[in-house]
């Protein structure tokens, strides 16, 4: 029985160790925090498991006062730590989802034939939703759809958005000088990658 309580507090320890090195990396997105709360509760077991089989090495013998004291203190400071790390990691959590809401003006861009085009974004709901307007210049032609490339700040390819959906600007004598268009897409883990976004550019596909 000592053996296997002594090799069951070994494993425990290394066990408790993993936990806490993942729970430490664990990419905050969303509803993450419940899951790192429900992964300090096996942490917060297997500490006080190893608190009081002293990692399995423990002998028969009835605590002290002083043991007994330690022991509470060391398993008070843990519970407290199970409650106060989920609501910081929910904080957080929301402080992420009301920054991503905030709308990005990203400038303008020219694509062939002079179109300027101007785009804004941001998050609602694992979705981004872009307000998209472009202005066209003096050559027209027929257009199929507005492709959308965000990079990093190096330069590399994140994700793009295709637009084929929108309403025409028009001048006082009717004619189409632009378009404007306003709407959402879902974007696969688009809270990790849009925070890496630096720049995009507007291309075209005609008919």
């Amino acid at each position: 029985m000592k053996i296997y309580t002594r090799i069951l507090g070994i494993i425990s320890f290394l066990v408790v160790l993993a936990l806490i090195v993942v729970l430490v990396i664990y990419t905050i997105d969303e509803k993450e925090w419940l899951y790192s709360f429900l992964l300090l509760i096996p942490i917060y077991s297997l500490f006080h498991y190893l608190i009081i089989t002293r990692l399995g090495f423990f002998k028969e013998e009835i605590l002290d006062k002083k043991q007994g004291r330690s022991l509470l203190i060391l398993s008070i400071i843990s519970f407290v730590i199970l409650i106060i790390t989920p609501l910081i990691l929910f904080q957080t959590s929301l402080a992420l989802n009301k920054r991503f809401a905030e709308p990005i003006d990203w400038g303008k861009s020219i694509t062939v034939y002079e179109i300027n085009c101007d785009l804004t974004t941001r998050i609602l709901d694992n979705r981004i939703e872009y307000i998209f307007n472009a202005k066209f210049g003096d050559e027209r032609k027929l257009i199929k759809s507005f492709n959308i490339t965000f990079y990093d700040s190096f330069g590399f390819y994140l994700f793009g958005l295709e637009i084929e959906d929108w309403t025409n600007i028009v001048d006082k004598d009717s004619k189409v000088i632009g378009i404007s268009s306003k709407s959402s897409r879902s974007v696969y883990e688009i809270k990790k990658i849009y925070k890496n976004i630096d720049n995009y550019s507007v291309s075209i596909t005609e008919y």
